[in-house]
């Protein structure tokens, strides 16, 4: 009879230690380069900076990296997976949005105006959209319920994967929250935005008609943030990303990272189109957000969804005959 050599089992080994390792050091890459760049802003910001919420931050993630390496040492892969992959989104959220405020408050011009142009060549009315949903009963608080869920999706969707062992999927998760939260960030600084409702100029007889503050709730720190009058808080995490849209990244990996398991993708899938929705009235984001959003999650998903080339990575592979 025939089995895989010693060699083969070597072999695929090696190609999974590769594979790991290599995405492993994707995201940890990002984030490590995402804090220099936030370091370099609050050196040049005048900003003040609560240094003591930053401090307890940076320890509350080190200890879930310690704890991770720790399970990971007895074999306890899922509580691992957990720990590590919780560690990752905290920090990556933490630091992201709060180089965001940095950007916001660099003071680059507004591009609302170049936005809506791009919006009407979508052949997209906001205005329009807006009263369809606002005249939907239930379906402004409906919106209003899903916009919040994004990032609390996020988690669940990690200790999901986590509960099943599936570290294939935590780990494409990981790449992807971290990569485009990262791309997303840094262009959002270089190109601000208001944001709809305060760009067009929506009556009160339709504002009145959706949840409150609705496509407006932003606008209070926006202006601060611009003004220069606010403390960089990574516990605040007030920053203000018009273009791309995060929402849409977070829209776009929960459809991705479920796709493996039917049934909760059907309901991933619609919680999904919903948060998209709910992006445009309650976030007030124009179409080419959603659109810019949608490129930059697809390219960290397919760097994510990458596997190593087996004829690359292994020796030439004989069965031995036994």
């Amino acid at each position: 009879m025939q089995t895989t050599s010693n060699a083969g089992r070597l072999a695929m080994s090696m190609r999974n230690l590769h594979h790991e390792i290599g995405v492993s050091t994707i995201a940890t890459g990002v984030n490590v380069g995402l804090s220099i760049v936030l370091l370099v802003m609050m050196a040049r910001s005048p900003a003040p900076v609560a240094w003591g919420n930053f401090g307890l931050v940076a320890m509350g993630v080190a200890v879930l990296w310690i704890a991770a390496a720790y399970y990971r040492h007895r074999q306890e892969l899922r509580v691992a997976s957990t720990l590590a992959i919780l560690a990752s989104f905290m920090w990556s959220g933490f630091a992201g949005f709060s180089l965001a405020m940095l950007g916001l408050e660099a003071g680059f011009p507004l591009v609302d105006r170049l936005l809506a142009t791009f919006d009407r060549a979508l052949l997209f009315d906001q205005e329009r959209f807006a009263w369809a949903i606002a005249s939907l009963p239930g379906a402004g608080a409906t919106l209003d319920v899903i916009y919040m869920l994004s990032v609390p999706l996020m988690f669940a969707a990690a200790l999901v994967h986590a509960l099943r062992a599936d570290h294939e999927k935590l780990r494409e998760l990981s790449i992807v929250y971290t990569g485009s939260l990262a791309a997303t960030v840094l262009i959002s600084g270089l190109t601000p935005a208001i944001g709809t409702f305060a760009h067009y100029g929506f009556p009160p007889e339709l504002t009145s008609l959706l949840p409150a503050r609705a496509g407006t709730y932003h606008l209070e720190d926006f202006a601060r943030i611009r003004a220069g009058n606010f403390t960089l808080d990574p516990l605040a995490m007030n920053g203000v990303v018009t273009f791309p849209s995060f929402h849409m990244v977070m829209a776009m990996i929960i459809a991705f990272t479920f796709r493996s398991i039917p049934i909760v993708n059907v309901v991933a899938v619609g919680i999904s189109a919903l948060t998209i929705v709910a992006t445009i009235i309650i976030g007030g984001h124009y179409v080419i957000d959603l659109v810019a959003g949608a490129g930059v999650t697809s390219a960290w998903m397919l760097l994510a969804s990458r596997r190593p080339d087996p004829l690359k990575f292994s020796p030439s592979v004989q069965p031995a005959t036994v």
